[in-house]
């Protein structure tokens, strides 16, 4: 039976746009995380940017695997933004507005495995490739922040795959020992 662990999951939704000037103080985002998971709803955004950096801290327990990880470390989480229509009657309008996005983790799958501790930045901009750019265009700042979070990914990325290399060929090692060991202990079954 496989132990169960906590961990904490830190989202950072950044330069989520398109929030509506008169409601942007009643938003917030709802997000789900490996799918089969419960949605989440990040606490009500207070400020008056419409376009503002909104972070929420999740606690999963779930058995820590090799998949699980894995997971973490290249798939990406949809989210949607909703604005309230009003706070006193508390209710949701997605035709106010409903923007989707996605979150791509930009940690290392060794630095995530050491400190349990995943941050991940996002847009509501959409999924696609060419959405994505269109909402930089003209943004220096943001292109050249993206730019260095890329370059930052493929650089753990490379650094993953040399240690995954290494513990490969290790257990390569391991396989080729026990082998030599099951060798000899057959043909010790067999002489005895």
């Amino acid at each position: 039976m496989k132990e169960e662990h906590a961990f904490i999951v830190n989202f950072y939704f950044e330069e989520v746009s398109g929030l509506p000037e008169n409601h942007c103080t009643d938003t917030y985002i709802s997000f789900k995380f490996m799918g089969h998971l419960p949605l989440y709803t990040t606490p009500q955004y207070l400020g008056t940017d419409t376009q503002p950096r909104i972070d929420s801290t999740v606690q999963i327990t779930k058995p820590i695997t090799a998949s699980l990880l894995d997971f973490i470390r290249t798939a990406c989480m949809e989210f949607k933004v909703f604005a309230i229509k009003s706070r006193d009657d508390g209710q949701v309008n997605d035709d106010l507005h409903s923007a989707a996005g996605s979150v791509h983790s930009h940690q290392s799958f060794s630095q995530a495995k050491r400190s349990d501790s995943w941050k991940s930045t996002g847009s509501a901009g959409g999924n696609s490739v060419g959405s994505r750019n269109s909402m930089f265009k003209g943004d220096k700042q943001a292109l050249e922040r993206k730019l260095s979070q890329t370059l930052t990914l493929t650089e753990c990325l490379s650094a993953e795959k040399g240690l995954l290399e290494a513990r490969l060929h290790e257990m390569e090692a391991e396989q080729a020992r026990l082998h030599y060991e099951n060798e000899i202990l057959r043909n010790d079954l067999q002489s005895a």
